[in-house]
């Protein structure tokens, strides 16, 4: 029988802060989307615009990953206490307080949407839709197979990891 590792309510947290961390990296972030294809119709004057939309999307999945996760395998306060951390967080991503504001109201919270409605398999057409403005049909599939299976395994990787622990409430 494996044992979990006991956390503190702190500790958890901090694991929390981790895997959204190490899920966010921006150079990761832009490999992902350049395996997925997603930058080849995109005319050159817009692609600083549609890198970042891919950049807060992707991070918006990660954090609402991480919460889910957290909803699933920790005690309430832990999910509250990681959650209070969402502006730091972003803040060290480099948002300032009115994009941390539209951040939380706009993708993170499109993601928490579909993820406590247990509406996984749609997180992929909700990325491409507000990424690039464009429905199912109209990406090519290597592109939303390479999303779908990373978002996939960023959801287990998060639930996994979490699941190895105990995170305490005091």
């Amino acid at each position: 029988m494996e044992t979990k590792k006991k956390l503190t309510r702190a500790q958890g947290v901090e694991a929390a802060i981790v895997l959204f961390t190490l899920n966010t990296g921006r150079e990761g972030i832009l490999r992902l989307a350049a395996r997925a294809d997603m930058f080849r119709d995109v005319p050159p004057e817009a692609l600083p615009a549609v890198r970042d939309r891919v950049l807060e999307e992707w991070r918006a999945f990660a954090h609402a990953s991480v919460v889910y996760g957290l909803m699933h395998r920790a005690p309430n306060i832990v999910v509250a206490e990681y959650l209070r951390e969402t502006r730091a967080l972003l803040a060290r991503q480099g948002y300032d307080a009115a994009g941390a504001e539209a951040f939380i109201d706009g993708p993170f919270a499109a993601y928490m949407e579909l993820l406590v409605q247990e509406r996984h398999k749609e997180c992929p057409s909700l990325f491409f839709r507000r990424v690039l403005d464009r429905k199912d049909g109209e990406i090519l599939s290597g592109s939303v197979a390479v999303v779908s299976g990373v978002m996939a395994m960023l959801l287990c990787a998060v639930i996994d990891k979490l699941d190895g622990y105990d995170i305490q409430t005091e």
